[in-house]
This record gives C-alpha cells, structure tokens and sequence, in this order.
C-alpha cells in the first residue's frame, strides 16, 4: 500500500510539473509549449561575436592578426603537406608529461589518439 501511495503521488508531482500551457517567446521568436516547437530557427554566434567586440574592441585586431597568420600559412604550405589523394599531412608532436612511470601513456595509447583524430 505504502508502495502504490508513493509511485501515485509521484505521478501526480511528474504530470502537475510536466503540463504548463502558457506560450512564450525566445529572443523574439514565437515558441509554442504545446507542440514544443521553436517557429524560426536561427545561430547566435554572430549576436555573440558581435556583443564580445562591442566590449572588447581589440578583438577585432586579434582575430584579423590570425586570419592574416592563417592565410600566410596556407600561402606557404611549409606546416603540411598536400597527399596526392587530396588528403593533408600535418605533422605532430606529442608532448606526455609525468611525474612518475605509473602515470606515463604507452606509446600505443598515443597512437590511438592521432588514429581517432585521422578518422575524425
């Protein structure tokens, strides 16, 4: 009895907690509870990039120093190696750091890691 008393008033708590109908909106954009659906889709990234360089207006320069930095890189092709298959070679250094053996990543382990990131 005890049992059945507890799974009903969780019920109860789970069904009164689950059913608001009131409609909203988020950022303007109409949202519906009902069917639980947002109407218009959209990215923030540009209202967030755009609010970061309102407060931060070295931002701008900095971003523009890497994309200067990335273009001369790709110009130079001396940090990679264009495959015949249309593949990119890159190479890579991996650093492991320790303190004691027992912490030390086997040179397998390693691997796999570069293999997980080739396929991805």
């Amino acid at each position: 009895m005890k049992k059945t008393a507890f799974y009903l008033i969780i019920g109860i708590l789970y069904l009164t907690a689950c059913s608001k109908n009131d409609k909203r909106s988020v950022d303007s954009v109409p949202v519906d509870n009902e069917t639980a659906t947002i109407k218009v889709r959209r990215c923030a990234a540009a209202d967030v990039l755009k609010q970061q360089l309102l407060e931060d207006p070295s931002l701008g320069q900095r971003m523009a120093k890497i994309e200067k930095l990335t273009s001369e890189v790709i110009r130079n092709k001396s940090l990679f190696r264009l495959l015949p298959d249309g593949s990119i070679e890159i190479p890579v250094v991996v650093n492991v750091l320790y303190r004691t053996t027992a912490q030390n990543v086997s040179l397998a382990q390693v691997q796999s890691q570069i293999n997980a990131l080739n396929k991805d």
